[in-house]
């Protein structure tokens, strides 16, 4: 700060000034030095004072001599235009000149200093920590007090709702009341550190982080088809329940597969960032949206980490903050070595993906993988003569040894001949076979095996086998002979939007028989297309992976061997022989044998291994081990690329239009990478949580004061750069985030931090006074009202109508919602309402498709989940009470809180403490006993009305109550459930 040459109140840079230029100034003469006006900039202090031929926007206490206040005071050609959308006013130039007479001086950003633990002050009000000496200094120099200290009933629903999302029981309040008169800290903390230990408190904390991770059970864009990364969801709950580091918070969901001998959990923790929406659309080109993924990646982590809009610099230099295109794309390349293919699966978990048991799931999984262990350990061959037939036949649908032309359904074309117990093909000639099985229809979701022996008469290309239907898209497998005999996997859903395609690394060799192998695991990528030759697997390269659908031949396609319909391909030139094809994908023991020749030693011990008693038990278990694998979770994950993809600039943003190539780094107005860390995301991650950095504790305590009262002392959580609302109360946050690093990044003793102070515990009524001296509440002289979310709402519904289940983790869940909303808005995604207790799950596990957001949910203004979002929206409309009074959810709450009301002594007082927790007045219970009388009346002469209304949703009704006289109650109930006081956290 600096004083005018007036005496006026000194000037804060930072407060007065940077809010002016930037707001008028830098959209022309800021940071952006491709929309850069007159070679000016005024965003830095060198910029401002620069010789422009004789002259200089800024003299530094010379108001006559800088041209910067000639310009705005002109009448000819004015700064800014007169044209310009937010002219200067009068005030605003006054402050120009006077911080120009004064010295000109510019000042660091506020969020970009380095944090130092700021002096608490000395204040006259009592206060109960830190937090309170900091909101006291600026409520006394408003001369405003701290408002009384709310009610115990109202701070233990107040507390009880923050951190577990539901309000307490009128027992919990008896007793909190009572041990509050005697010892109130005491009784406070005690409240607190329950609260805390329960396990509604990780998942009411992780609600807000769910949405800025937008977090969601579908993909999003047109298609929006089915994903399944609740495993996250369970990851981040059990992560606030045993109150993991914020900096190991971060490090996990950033960088957990990269932590030295990460496990499961850490590597779920990564799909944090894969959370993003995805395309699986035909049609798009798979670079830009890999890009997309990567932006996105970057943007939320810069939005949730920093409170910056990195964004702005995709297309250009950020207008307002000094971030570059070069910066943003530095950024890029710490996200964009991720294996993934670039195009959705429609339905299911796209690549990098891995499974994800929970604890229990775990246990067994081992178990049964060392009984197949022990079990292929004590396998033994018999000495007994093997018997003849096949000699793999699990999953086993044609077999065709090609020593002749097949009996039936078998057509040669061409000069192909049989000799030497083989197919002989000359390179114009095939062999069509037909009739082959429904289950060999070689669609990408379905697992297969194709095995054949071969010899090449040369290394010319060639097609060794294709099914495919005619047309353009050919859908189906082809297998080919390319680039001097390596063998080529192609597995077609859409020609060209929707290939998998694998190639060996080496060619076979020529005039001598090789045994190859190829199997899919049914997973639509490429990468579980795997090629074996000789019975051991190859490297291969994966040229294309973009199989979204899932394919299929019609059953009437031939196979051909020895030839396709790809246009221009070319015929085999070579022999084939013991042709066999497979339902299933066999394992690799299996294909050992597969590979090794007839009188080979692997195979005579495998002949007589597979008669035992030990075989078949091996077997069993193995596909038992399978299947359950096959139902275990997934969820997808970050993974890096074995080496990192080169990253450039785009010019305009454009994904296909390259600048200079860029280096993984940080910005450069932020501190720089210790030398020590990894250039990778792990080194990010720790470099975003180090000491150092200015923003991270800064941006997160903001989000944890958000919680409590609305708003954060940064009003704007998601931007902390130069357009940034400032804080309110800058030495409180700056406080706050050293506490949070020096404190070990504890989670949990900032809330308990927050809700502990004076401020936390005061009364939230409104009086003249505050309206007139602080009508936003930014000096916090009072506790704020505020609605609760949508989840809350109808969480609270159900748990003080008995009906709540409180299973902790799981899948997602699909409680009522208007029939045929996904029919009208989607594409072919049928809703499938849930049954039974998963009906009255808390609202966190609610099935969340991104272009149908749950309608509840929706109307009470939560987040979309397309994005992050850091800030809750908050209307009042018409729709929203109609929600309350006639969704299916709430009636049938209504009605089972209406027979626990009937079952009390007093109805009307336990319904309206159990919502409240505190007593009704004479002039409330009065309207209560009237309404009740009514709906009796009502309801007595009306009883089909009775019965229906009892019968609302799946529970069953309570037969053992008079119907008249809970469909009265039930109106009643009704009735409270929509009072503002009951869905407003006072």
């Amino acid at each position: 700060m600096f004083a005018p040459a007036d005496g006026a109140e000194a000037i804060d840079f930072n407060r007065d000034i940077r809010p002016i230029l930037s707001d008028h100034c830098f959209q022309c003469h800021g940071p952006d030095s491709q929309t850069r006006q007159a070679d000016l900039r005024l965003d830095t202090f060198a910029g401002a004072t620069e010789d422009l031929g004789g002259y200089a926007a800024l003299v530094p206490g010379d108001v006559d001599s800088s041209e910067l206040l000639r310009r705005i005071n002109a009448d000819d050609e004015p700064m800014p235009p007169v044209d310009a959308k937010i002219p200067l006013s009068d005030q605003q130039k006054e402050l120009l000149r006077s911080w120009i007479l004064s010295g000109g001086e510019f000042d660091q950003h506020w969020s970009f200093r380095p944090l130092q633990r700021p002096r608490i002050p000395q204040v006259a009000q009592p206060t109960r920590n830190p937090i309170d000496a900091f909101v006291a200094e600026k409520l006394e120099a408003a001369g405003l007090p701290f408002s009384p200290e709310a009610s115990p009933q109202t701070l233990i629903r107040r507390v009880t709702l923050d951190l577990t999302g539901l309000p307490p029981t009128p027992g919990e309040v008896d007793q909190f009341v009572a041990a509050y008169e005697r010892t109130p800290e005491l009784a406070w903390e005690r409240l607190v550190e329950r609260l805390i230990a329960s396990p509604r408190y990780g998942e009411t904390m992780a609600l807000p982080w769910l949405d800025a991770a937008r977090f969601a059970d579908t993909d999003g864009y047109q298609y929006d088809g089915p994903r399944y990364q609740w495993r996250y969801r369970d990851w981040v709950i059990d992560a606030y329940n045993r109150n993991l580091p914020f900096d190991q918070f971060t490090i996990e969901q950033l960088a957990g597969d990269l932590i030295p001998g990460a496990d499961l959990s850490q590597h779920v923790a990564t799909a944090f960032n894969r959370n993003h929406r995805y395309n699986s659309e035909a049609g798009l080109v798979v670079e830009e949206f890999l890009l997309e993924n990567a932006v996105d990646r970057v943007d939320t982590t810069s939005t949730l980490w920093m409170g910056l809009t990195v964004g702005c610099a995709r297309c250009h230099d950020h207008k307002f903050d000094p971030i570059t295109q070069q910066d943003y794309y530095s950024l890029i390349a710490f996200f964009n070595s991720v294996p993934e293919s670039g195009r959705a699966i429609k339905s299911g978990n796209s690549e990098p993906v891995m499974l994800a048991p929970d604890a229990r799931q775990q246990t067994r999984w081992e178990s049964m993988r060392q009984a197949v262990s022990d079990a292929r350990a004590a396998l033994r061959p018999t000495s007994t003569k093997p018997a003849e037939g096949v000699l793999i036949d699990r999953g086993i649908a044609h077999h065709f040894p090609l020593d002749s032309l097949p009996e039936s359904q078998a057509a040669a074309r061409g000069k192909a001949t049989f000799e030497e117990d083989a197919l002989q093909l000359d390179g114009a000639s095939s062999l069509e076979l037909t009739g082959l099985k429904k289950s060999v229809t070689f669609r990408a979701n379905q697992p297969f095996t194709v095995s054949f022996w071969i010899r090449p008469d040369d290394s010319q290309d060639g097609i060794i086998l294709s099914r495919q239907n005619p047309g353009t898209t050919r859908p189906g497998i082809e297998v080919a002979l390319v680039d001097g005999g390596k063998v080529r996997f192609d597995l077609i859903t859409r020609w060209r939007a929707g290939v998998g395609r694998v190639t060996s690394e080496h060619g076979l060799p020529t005039g001598t028989w090789s045994h190859v192998t190829l199997t899919n695991d049914g997973s639509q990528s490429a990468n579980g297309q795997k090629i074996y030759i000789n019975g051991q697997p190859v490297v291969t390269v994966v040229d294309d992976n973009t199989n979204s659908n899932t394919g299929g031949v019609k059953p009437d396609r031939p196979l051909i061997v020895g030839a396709g319909i790809r246009p221009g391909s070319r015929s085999l030139r070579g022999a084939l022989r013991d042709l066999r094809i497979y339902s299933v994908a066999l394992w690799s023991d299996e294909i050992e044998v597969l590979g090794a020749p007839a009188d080979s030693e692997i195979r005579t011990r495998f002949a007589r291994i597979k008669p035992t008693p030990p075989y078949e038990r091996y077997v069993d278990l193995r596909l038992q081990l399978q299947a359950y694998e096959e139902s275990l979770p997934t969820v997808m994950v970050m993974r890096e690329a074995e080496a990192p993809k080169p990253t450039y600039v785009r010019r305009r943003g454009v994904y296909n239009d390259l600048g200079d190539r860029v280096q993984r780094s940080v910005p450069a107005m932020l501190p720089p990478m210790d030398e020590s860390l990894p250039r990778n995301r792990l080194g990010l991650a720790r470099w975003l949580v180090s000491p150092e950095h200015p923003l991270t504790a800064r941006v997160a305590v903001n989000r944890y004061w958000q919680k409590y009262f609305g708003a954060g002392l940064v009003k704007t959580p998601e931007d902390f750069g130069t357009q940034s609302e400032a804080p309110s109360h800058p030495e409180l946050l700056d406080w706050l985030a050293v506490t949070f690093i020096e404190s070990g990044w504890n989670i949990a003793e900032m809330q308990k931090l927050i809700v502990g102070s004076r401020t936390y515990r005061q009364q939230s009524q409104v009086t003249p006074r505050h309206r007139v001296a602080d009508p936003q509440n930014r000096l916090l002289s009072r506790a704020p009202r505020l609605r609760l979310s949508g989840q809350a709402i109808r969480d609270q519904a159900l748990y003080v109508s008995g009906l709540l289940c409180e299973q902790v983790g799981g899948p997602s869940v699909s409680p009522y919602q208007p029939d045929g909303l996904w029919a009208e808005m989607s594409m072919g995604m049928k809703y499938k309402p849930s049954t039974g207790a998963d009906l009255y799950r808390r609202s966190l596990y609610t099935i969340w498709k991104r272009t149908v957001a749950p309608p509840v949910m929706s109307v009470f203004d939560a987040a979309d989940r397309e994005s992050c979002q850091v800030r809750r929206e908050q209307t009042n409309t018409p729709l929203q009470a109609l929600t309350l009074l006639n969704e299916t959810g709430f009636v049938e709450s209504a009605r089972h809180l209406a027979a626990r009301m009937l079952r009390q002594r007093d109805p009307l007082q336990y319904g309206f403490r159990s919502l409240t927790a505190r007593q009704p007045d004479a002039e409330e219970l009065a309207v209560l006993r009237k309404a009740w009388q009514d709906y009796r009346d009502h309801f007595e002469s009306r009883p089909e009305q009775a019965a229906e209304l009892i019968a609302v949703g799946q529970s069953p009704v309570c037969d053992d109550l008079p119907a008249t006289e809970v469909a009265a109650m039930t109106s009643v109930a009704n009735l409270l459930l929509n009072l503002d006081e009951v869905i407003t956290r006072e």
